[in-house]
């Protein structure tokens, strides 16, 4: 276990080798329904593609001639590189309502973007991925006390959420302290199945064209204890898995500069232009987004597709 007075920017949390994980591309018949919402059949293709075999695939799809205007009728199978979740999480505070985002560095992109929480889907949990979107939450945002301990938070089923980050002490708590519940979805819903049987209903589907792959978002809420984040001087990390070069293995390292990031939205599910980070359990201020861009996500569609990359952090942006 961490001492408390030790964990200082660069204490390395999580270590693992990129060789333990592997996934697959997806096949994917997409049925579009009358309301225009889609039903999506998943499964596997091919041979287990490592992390690094899944990069260059990704790489390499920015400079295919794939359209997806071939793909426009009501029926369609598509071939895709990987299948990918996100977790989009709002939370009410101080009368405003928030959306989380975390920042990332994208070396294949060249740029570095607010984004939801998310992750690859490996082999393991491709039959279930709402179990690696949960992960990825656990994973993503960290909740410290001022004397370094975490928070646990429990999920929609009255179950904590993974305790990724053993070593660091647990803050005596109430497990409702922190629940994360489902919230409602400001897209259209999408039947999700995978090799023929139903997943459940609850998300979100969009393709990355530039990256040939699905992204499934679930949406969900934090509700929090009144007053608990005050009280208990509360701050909302941000961890990240990268790769490092003097380890050859991908490690999870805590960082004092990295804060979530709250972006306020409206009750049209729009973003306000204001947002901020939380730490010590005050909502401080981020004076100049001008700088600030958001994950592909937040991009214009186009049906089910997305083509750009990026787009600018600015007032009236839908999420």
């Amino acid at each position: 276990m961490i001492n408390l007075n030790m964990l200082a920017s660069g204490t390395l949390l999580h270590t693992y080798s990129s060789s333990l994980f592997t996934t697959y591309r997806q096949s994917v018949w997409l049925i579009r329904q009358h309301d225009s919402s889609y039903q999506a059949n998943f499964q596997s293709w091919g041979k287990a593609l490592s992390f690094t075999q899944l990069q260059q695939l990704r790489a390499a799809a920015s400079r295919s001639t794939f359209k997806p205007a071939s793909c426009s009728s009501n029926v369609a199978c598509i071939l895709l590189n990987n299948l990918g979740v996100s977790a989009h999480i709002t939370v009410q505070l101080q009368d405003s309502r928030w959306l989380l985002l975390v920042p990332q560095i994208r070396p294949d992109f060249g740029d570095t973007v607010l984004k939801l929480p998310s992750g690859f889907v490996p082999s393991e949990s491709l039959s279930s991925p709402q179990n690696t979107v949960l992960q990825e939450v656990a994973e993503e945002l960290l909740w410290l006390t001022p004397d370094r301990s975490q928070c646990l938070v429990t999920s929609f089923d009255q179950k904590p959420l993974p305790i990724v980050y053993p070593s660091i002490p647990l803050h005596s708590q109430s497990q409702t302290a922190v629940m994360l519940s489902q919230a409602q979805r400001p897209h259209h819903k999408i039947a999700t199945y995978y090799k023929n049987q139903l997943k459940g209903e609850q998300c979100h589907l969009y393709l990355h064209q530039p990256t040939q792959s699905a992204q499934l978002v679930s949406y969900f809420e934090f509700k929090l204890l009144p007053d608990f984040i005050q009280k208990e001087k509360l701050s909302l990390f941000h961890c990240e898995d990268v790769w490092s070069d003097q380890s050859q293995s991908i490690e999870v390292r805590f960082n004092e500069n990295t804060l979530v990031v709250w972006a306020e939205i409206n009750e049209n599910n729009q973003l306000t232009g204001k947002a901020t980070t939380l730490h010590n359990g005050q909502l401080i201020p981020i004076c100049d987004t001008s700088k600030f861009y958001l994950s592909e996500y937040f991009c214009s569609r186009q049906g089910i597709w997305v083509k750009d990359n990026n787009q600018p952090f600015q007032e009236g942006t839908d999420t």
